[in-house]
């Protein structure tokens, strides 16, 4: 088999610009050269995967070596790797380990069932998952950890069945909250902690009466107006971390896909001034609004690049 294998000595390193650490690597085992077989078959406890990787890429291997590298890696049917390890079943790899039928990963790791992540780890059964981890079922989630059954999470951390969720942590079962804390079964607000069943309010803490625009209503009251917003806005993603044209160029041919992919955007401050559908809902079902409550309300609802 070492006939059919390129022998890799220091100088041939040398000659290929490898760093001195690679250099010294070699040396250490083997001053007269090595095949690759033979480094992988001796099972070195401090052989560098980065090393593997660049002889893969800099040196010119026989396809007996390739596939000796393919073997040590652990790549099985995927088309479209760089520099990772253990992929399988999957399509755009690049440096990231522990990856299965995904497609279009970066610089991530223990990936499943996935696509669209970038620096992120611990994710299954999601699409767009950017610095964040332990997602699960998801999509859109940027800058965040341990989200389940959720989209468009940005800044948050324990988001739980609900969507439009940005700088806010215990989050359960609630759509476009801003600054919110220990919350569930509550809708368009910000700065609540501790509670629940609440509507367009904000600044309340450790409150569960049933509340719009911080007025306590009947249950009945709450639960029809929840169901009408729901249904209007209820479906949308609003808070996208879009990785834009030209921005982390290393993320190359990988970057495509999440700029085409994207639904439309709709910031969060921008909600009430861009979309007509929610002031229509406060006029025809609630006529007697506070004017500057609700002015006071969408003033710091700023969603990430607002």
């Amino acid at each position: 088999m070492q006939n059919n294998s390129l022998l890799i000595t220091p100088e041939l390193l040398r000659t290929h610009n490898s760093d001195s650490f690679y250099i010294d690597f070699l040396k250490k085992y083997y001053d007269e050269g090595a095949h690759l077989s033979q480094i992988f078959s001796d099972e070195f406890y401090d052989l560098p995967l980065e090393f593997v990787h660049w002889v893969y890429y800099n040196l010119p291997l026989t396809e007996e070596d390739k596939k000796d590298y393919l073997t040590y890696v652990n790549i099985v049917d995927t088309t479209g790797f760089y520099s990772s390890y253990y992929i399988k079943n999957s399509f755009m790899v690049a440096d990231s380990l522990f990856c299965e039928n995904s497609e279009y990963v970066l610089n991530s790791s223990h990936v499943s069932d996935s696509s669209l992540v970038y620096s992120s780890e611990d994710v299954s059964n999601s699409n767009q998952v950017v610095d964040s981890r332990l997602i699960t079922s998801s999509n859109y989630i940027s800058r965040s950890n341990n989200v389940e059954n959720s989209s468009g999470v940005l800044f948050s951390e324990d988001i739980f069945d609900s969507s439009n969720i940005a700088y806010s942590s215990s989050i359960y079962n609630s759509n476009l909250l801003v600054k919110c804390s220990d919350t569930f079964d509550s809708f368009l607000s910000r700065d609540l902690e501790g509670c629940s069943n609440k509507l367009l309010c904000l600044n309340l803490k450790n409150n569960n009466e049933y509340m719009i625009l911080n007025e306590k209503v009947s249950e009945r009251r709450f639960k029809t107006l929840i169901d009408i917003f729901k249904k209007q806005l209820g479906n949308k993603i609003y808070y996208v971390d879009k990785i834009k044209e030209g921005s982390r160029s290393e993320f190359a041919s990988w970057a495509a896909p999440l700029r085409s992919n994207l639904p439309d955007i709709l910031l969060f401050n921008n909600l009430f001034r861009d979309n007509p559908e929610v002031i229509s809902i406060i006029k025809k079902n609630i006529p007697d609004y506070d004017k500057d409550f609700l002015y006071q309300l969408t003033l710091s609802l700023k969603a990430y690049g607002g």
